[in-house]
């Protein structure tokens, strides 16, 4: 199938929790047990021309407690009891932190990311423009609106812990809540049913109004939260101001997003915030092409920050890492170089659990598990620090000035 050959809606499900129960690491096919109406809704979703997928995290192979052969004769009993063969079973089998072997890494297809769902799209010919994501934890929903799918979050498994999530704004909402999949594939035959008759521009102004108000409401809510972190901004601040008057440097990387709020600050920090004082010593890792291709060509991608800490470190300097996830290969490399030269390390990502935490000195941690309102909060932060540090190295503190502003 071509790239360029996407014309296809899909229906991406989570299995454990959306289709069957999940009694954690099911290892065996004979323990299946499916929710009531999962044989209908899967029949429904089938007749409206959708291509089914499956996308599932099965870290319990890489933990050694389900083998793959196991997991494939669980999925085929799945089936089997639904009545419906799906078009593709996508899992990832990994862990960062709690497999073992070769299971343990950070990677790209572990949900929230969206590796497995990019394959699928190759695999089927999919239009994600027309496609849906049910399933029943936050990773389901954040990997749909990552993927840029419609939502819908379903109240079996882990729905009603998710859907509390949602409404104390530590996860953005999903497009659609419904009781279970036979209620999900009503929804989305509802919607598809919409969108072959007449068009209603009201109608959509109006859904995109909704999305744009939910989108802000979820944006406000977890800035509000990032009061409840105060304590580690601070003691974040204080790593580079003593490290900055020490002769010290700030070296601050991250991955795209992140490479782009890396390079922001540093700016802020060597020109100006809102402040006249001297420039301060504070460099993105992710600035130098020459650098970064010929690191990546002649040692590995997952060597292109912990190189240059390892050729410009100092233990008087301070590494600002960024990831959203916590577990970016070669952001994890950055901070173990830096803690070999023993410089000071500061993290800053999401609310999960991540291998970075245990590497940093000052763990700021945004308390969302959505990847655009993390990234809200990490510049959020960014200015906060750039405050903080810009007025320690002047005599009066800053104050807003509507006549001239920061710059």
């Amino acid at each position: 199938m071509t790239s360029g050959d996407r014309s296809r809606p899909a229906v991406f499900l989570d299995r454990d929790g959306t289709i069957n129960l999940d009694p954690g690491y099911l290892a065996r096919a004979d323990r299946v047990r499916l929710f009531e109406g999962v044989p209908e809704a899967l029949q429904k979703l089938r007749s409206l021309g959708l291509v089914l997928v499956v996308i599932s995290n099965q870290s319990g192979i890489g933990r050694g407690l389900v083998t793959p052969d196991q997991a494939r004769e669980v999925n085929r009993r799945v089936f089997e009891l639904a009545g419906a063969e799906p078009d593709g079973i996508y899992w990832c089998p990994h862990h960062p932190t709690e497999a073992v072997g070769e299971y343990r890494t950070g990677c790209s297809c572990r949900k929230p990311a969206t590796g497995l769902v990019d394959r699928a799209v190759e695999d089927h010919g999919i239009d994600l423009g027309r496609s849906f994501f049910v399933g029943d934890s936050e990773v389901d929903i954040s990997c749909g609106r990552a993927a840029g799918v419609r939502t819908i979050l379903v109240k079996t498994g882990l729905g009603p812990v998710t859907l509390e999530k949602v409404r104390k704004g530590l996860l953005a909402a999903p497009d659609h809540v419904a009781p279970d999949l036979l209620a999900a594939a009503e929804w989305i035959s509802a919607r598809l049913a919409g969108r072959s008759g007449e068009p209603t521009l009201r109608g959509a102004k109006h859904d995109m109004r909704e999305k744009i108000d939910r989108a802000f409401r979820s944006s406000a809510e977890v800035l509000a939260s990032l009061v409840n972190i105060s304590g580690p901004v601070e003691r974040a601040a204080t790593l580079i101001i003593e490290s900055l008057r020490s002769s010290g440097k700030l070296m601050i990387c991250g991955y795209g997003g992140s490479a782009a709020d890396s390079q922001h600050i540093a700016a802020e920090l060597s020109g100006r915030f809102c402040m006249d004082r001297r420039a301060l010593a504070a460099i993105a890792l992710t600035t130098n092409t020459s650098n970064l291709t010929s690191i990546a060509n002649d040692m590995g991608y997952e060597n292109t920050f912990s190189r240059q800490v390892e050729g410009l470190g100092r233990a008087a300097d301070v590494l600002l890492a960024i990831s959203t996830s916590g577990n970016s290969p070669n952001v994890i490399k950055a901070m173990e170089a830096a803690r070999a030269l023993g410089m000071k390390t500061i993290s800053l990502t999401g609310a999960r659990e991540c291998t970075m935490d245990q590497l940093a000195d000052v763990a700021v941690k945004v308390p969302s598990t959505d990847t655009p309102r993390i990234q809200e909060g990490h510049i959020a932060i960014g200015h906060i620090l750039c405050q903080l540090v810009e007025e320690s190295f002047v005599s009066t503190p800053w104050e807003p000035d509507p006549g001239r502003g920061c710059r």
